[in-house]
């Protein structure tokens, strides 16, 4: 039987580890949805309203962090409500082209990296795949869109380049765009954090799986951080 919805079991439904409050329950095209008892919600659209009112008509809620599941109010913000696009210069026209990268600037995909997202003729895109399949042509299945500026909502297409994933991996980790330790979204632990759960392992007198509770992690994440394999730069 359906839980009766009330604004505070809404609340506690989410994870609230990291500065998001991320929707742990239905998703559906990269938004969560849910049910208030008289009409369904995307979840950060019924935050807002919960938080800050009604939302004005001809208006849309979006995310600062760019994480589309994310239900924090300080993370939302009133955006024009555009239609679903159609025609390839109501894509260009959303570009700012004042500087020498050409910024798409309506909303985000929920990856917080930056990466524009759009509904273009029914599908969900990427802005700067959009970009290159308009001005250049289609993307093979195997290959990735790179970006020679390292700016991800730049949709410019002479800044843009195919590679495969093993290029785009390692492009994003030169440019120091793959989080880790800490500053991963999901990070319960911190370099201390980590140093003290090896020293505590190697004094004796606790197992992996009481670190494991201790510490809200799996005790498989124990094991690899005591054997080095996660965390391997924490000295």
């Amino acid at each position: 039987m359906r839980e009766q919805f009330t604004p505070e079991r809404f609340w506690a439904g989410l994870d609230r580890t990291s500065e998001c409050w991320l929707w742990t329950g239905p998703v559906r095209g990269n938004v969560g949805r849910t049910w208030d008892g008289e009409r369904r919600w995307q979840v950060h659209i019924l935050a807002w309203s919960l938080a800050k009112g009604p939302v004005p008509a001809g208006s849309n809620v979006l995310q600062h962090c760019g994480n589309r599941l994310c239900c924090n109010p300080a993370h939302l913000y009133l955006g024009k409500l555009v239609k679903p696009y159609s025609k390839p210069e109501h894509f260009w026209s959303r570009l700012d082209k004042s500087g020498e990268c050409w910024v798409w600037t309506g909303g985000k995909t929920n990856s917080r990296d930056g990466y524009g997202g759009l509904k273009f003729r029914g599908e969900n895109w990427e802005s700067h795949r959009l970009a290159y399949t308009l001005a250049i042509g289609p993307i093979p299945d195997d290959l990735c869109v790179l970006h020679r500026c390292d700016n991800p909502p730049c949709c410019r297409p002479d800044h843009l380049f195919l590679g495969d994933r093993a290029a785009n991996n390692e492009d994003k980790t030169q440019k120091g765009r793959v989080p880790r330790g800490e500053h991963h979204v999901h990070a319960r632990l911190n370099p201390d954090k980590v140093r003290c759960i090896r020293q505590r392992y190697a004094a004796g007198g606790c197992t992996l799986d009481d670190l494991a509770r201790e510490y809200g992690v799996s005790g498989v994440s124990i094991h690899q951080i005591i054997h080095r394999k996660r965390w391997i730069w924490v000295a």
